[in-house]
């Protein structure tokens, strides 16, 4: 079997388009290509950088109905008089779908540790995706060529304590910045969304480390968003969301 990852780099993938704006894409075919690199510094910093570059290009029919009015299909009485019949014709049919997707990710960590016991860190994302979606058989029909852009920006600042009696405590700030160039034909008038949520927790380490008990809060400003699903995104609490992780390891 093919790795999922290799080096970090994502190998396999269901989809890469969200399947919020096109669906279920079956058999897929995407290119990836990524760099990363890390170290550390005499001042006990640590850092890493990362690029990632993918493309998918699918082709498939979607099915569509298509009518005709009743002249299309005359019939006459037995007078030979034309019938009028004002009911429309629908047929089944198909229609030709090409979607070329491409994203570019840049990924940038810095992680201070301050004594024995508390470290800090900052992490910076950027990701620009564009959607070009075509139906060949329906040019120059509007909505039949449409490219769509998406830039996300995430930030996160993070703290950590862990103590060698095995307490442990982690709070964090996430900050989100999307911009959207939707196709002019769409007539959208979308600017995206801004919004910063806060995360904390603490738990503590028994047995060797080999058990955990955490409770803590996600979202705590309760901070709900709006953010277009053609950048990808990890799973984003729109609610205040209460916890409680009990985990044992053998």
């Amino acid at each position: 079997l093919e790795p999922s990852q290799l080096a970090g780099v994502t190998q396999a993938y269901r989809t890469v388009i969200s399947e919020s704006l096109v669906g279920s894409v079956e058999a897929p075919y995407f290119q990836t290509c990524g760099l990363s690199a890390e170290g550390r510094f005499d001042t006990r910093t640590w850092w890493g950088a990362s690029v990632n570059l993918i493309k998918q290009d699918v082709s498939r029919t979607l099915g569509t109905f298509t009518g005709y009015d009743s002249q299309a299909f005359a019939s006459y009485d037995g007078m030979g008089n034309l019938i009028q019949d004002q009911t429309l014709a629908y047929f089944p049919s198909g229609t030709t779908q090409h979607l070329d997707y491409r994203e570019a990710c840049l990924a940038v960590t810095l992680n201070q540790l301050i004594g024995s016991e508390f470290a800090i860190g900052l992490n910076y994302q950027l990701t620009r995706s564009e959607l070009h979606t075509v139906y060949p058989q329906l040019r120059p029909m509007p909505g039949s060529d449409l490219t769509d852009k998406a830039t996300l920006q995430e930030v996160s600042l993070h703290g950590d304590w862990n103590s060698p009696a095995g307490w442990f405590a982690h709070a964090e700030a996430n900050c989100y910045h999307q911009s959207l160039d939707d196709d002019p034909s769409r007539h959208l008038d979308r600017a995206g969304d801004s919004f910063v949520q806060f995360n904390a927790w603490a738990g503590y380490r028994f047995d060797h480390n080999l058990c955990e008990v955490a409770a803590g809060v996600l979202n705590i400003g309760n901070t709900d968003y709006q953010l277009s699903p053609l950048n990808p995104y990890g799973q984003i609490p729109r609610d205040r969301t209460f916890f409680m992780v009990c985990r044992m390891s053998f």
